[in-house]
């Protein structure tokens, strides 16, 4: 799975950080004697490694589209639900790659929020009270910043929630700690998006690489500096992390980077955006630390 793994940049935003940092965190292990079962055998085996080389199941994939399809055509109703809670579909946000295939099996915009909606309700018998907006049914909605009868990828873009008639802002909903921003921030350059990594700095965000004596300053100049560190964001590098410790506003994270070097970086999340990031000198990297980066780290630097 992590040899292919794809997340969308809505799973990557509004799923939880920790479950997908454990996908990519395979990576990072001992790929070589670590075993899992092979297919559904209970004595066959397969490395870690042999089972990140397995082709994706593109082919899969390509027929369940099909066979939907052909479903839809011969006017059978069909409802939406992920299988959430497998390896690699997250809770919440996997409805909108379920989307997104539903609409390749030629599945307009209205039909598919139908299914989602409406349709599921019938089918457990509950039309009555939730599936739509009507008079006297449940008041359970999702207020969004685009239309998704124009895009059925702007059903990701939640503004806010109302749950029985109480409503809940985006700011309310995200309960993200400062750790779970910066390890959204991992899994977001882990799976190649740099969307998903913009979306998670501050537009004034600051990089100071300590040892090369180099600032950046803003989102687009840290992207790009970052892509010259570790090569560019593209699903195949990986970002590993051996220890996290957090302090205030500050996380410290001891990363794992593609070249192969163990590098001491610090970020400041403020507002759940990352507002500094610092890369620490080789000098400062072991836990015996100079007394002048004791002195930094008093004032938050």
């Amino acid at each position: 799975i992590a040899g292919h793994i794809e997340f969308s940049d809505a799973e990557l935003l509004l799923s939880d950080p920790n479950v997908i940092a454990q996908l990519f965190d395979i990576k990072g292990l001992d790929t070589e004697s670590l075993t899992i079962p092979k297919g559904g055998s209970r004595f066959d085996k397969l490395t870690l490694k042999e089972a990140m080389q397995q082709p994706p199941y593109t082919e899969e994939i390509v027929v369940s589209v099909e066979n939907l399809r052909r479903i839809h055509e011969a006017g059978i109703k069909v409802g939406l639900g992920t299988d959430a809670g497998i390896t690699g579909i997250p809770f919440g946000a996997g409805i909108f790659a379920e989307f997104e295939y539903y609409r390749q099996a030629g599945m307009s915009a209205r039909e598919i929020l139908t299914a989602a909606t409406l349709t599921n309700a019938r089918f457990i018998g509950m039309e009555k009270q939730i599936g739509s907006i009507e008079v006297g049914k449940q008041a359970d909605l999702v207020l969004l910043a685009a239309d998704p009868i124009e895009n059925i990828q702007n059903a990701s873009k939640i503004k806010g929630v109302m749950r029985a008639g109480e409503f809940f802002t985006e700011q309310e909903l995200n309960n993200d700690s400062d750790l779970e921003v910066v390890t959204r921030f991992r899994n977001a350059f882990n799976s190649g998006s740099v969307l998903g990594m913009q979306a998670l700095l501050s537009n004034d965000v600051v990089l100071l690489d300590r040892e090369a004596e180099i600032n950046q300053y803003g989102s687009a100049a840290v992207l790009e500096y970052l892509a010259k560190l570790h090569g560019e964001p593209d699903g195949k590098v990986y970002l590993g992390i051996e220890e996290v410790k957090s302090n205030g506003s500050w996380v410290l994270q001891n990363e794992n980077w593609p070249d192969g070097q163990s590098r001491k970086v610090r970020y400041q999340v403020i507002n759940k955006k990352i507002k500094n990031i610092q890369i620490l000198p080789l000098l400062e990297q072991s836990e015996d630390m100079s007394w002048l980066s004791r002195l930094l780290s008093v004032f938050g630097f």
